[in-house]
């Protein structure tokens, strides 16, 4: 009985990554999953469909985080460029997604934007303690400001950039005030930044 071809989309990825680390190896695969060894790091790549079975999804199981660390998730972000001369290629890398431990490459750029907002705001020391959840559009940040912790809910909306502070009873109103008058300028700026009208 032969085997079934790799899908095309994750053997481009896997080659792609083999070929731009170079103490990258094969663990092992079959024609859907992908185990890659980066230097003591192992990296996972599933390919499955969505629901229509039309589009792409490669899951990426990264738990030492080597893709983030590396700033390869630009290159997985236009995983497409390049491929032009192969129109079914390029046309599923370009509207398949990659999701990096549960986040989609738009979110985990939207988070870095949004998490640089907080820390630059102007006259505040707002501090960032953990990305909590994780779905493939949507987030929730723990911050802090002063004694006074607050989460964040980031969402990756089709046409913008969504976010939702929540505090706890304890929070005083003028700080509630202060924090949404400050995310609603980073969703601004982020929103201005990842979402084309």
């Amino acid at each position: 009985m032969a085997e079934k071809e790799q899908y095309a989309v994750l053997k481009y990825i896997k080659e792609k990554i083999l070929k731009d680390f170079p103490d990258a190896s094969l663990i092992n695969e079959n024609n859907k999953t992908v185990n890659l060894k980066i230097a003591d790091s192992k990296i996972r790549l599933k390919q499955s469909f969505d629901l229509s079975g039309t589009f792409p999804i490669i899951y990426t199981d990264d738990i030492d985080n080597v893709l983030h660390v590396n700033e390869y998730i630009e290159t997985l972000h236009n995983i497409h460029e390049g491929t032009e001369g192969n129109e079914n290629l390029y046309t599923s890398l370009k509207t398949g997604s990659i999701l990096i431990n549960g986040a989609s490459t738009d979110l985990i750029f939207i988070l870095k934007n949004v998490t640089k907002g907080f820390l630059e705001v102007t006259g505040k020391k707002y501090e960032v303690s953990a990305v909590v959840e994780v779905n493939p559009e949507n987030a929730l940040l723990q911050l802090k400001l002063g004694e006074y912790e607050f989460d964040v809910l980031v969402e990756n909306d089709q046409f913008l950039v969504i976010l939702t502070p929540d505090y706890d009873e304890n929070t005083p109103t003028s700080i509630q005030k202060e924090i949404n008058n400050d995310a609603l300028n980073i969703q601004l700026e982020v929103t201005a930044i990842h979402k084309s009208v």
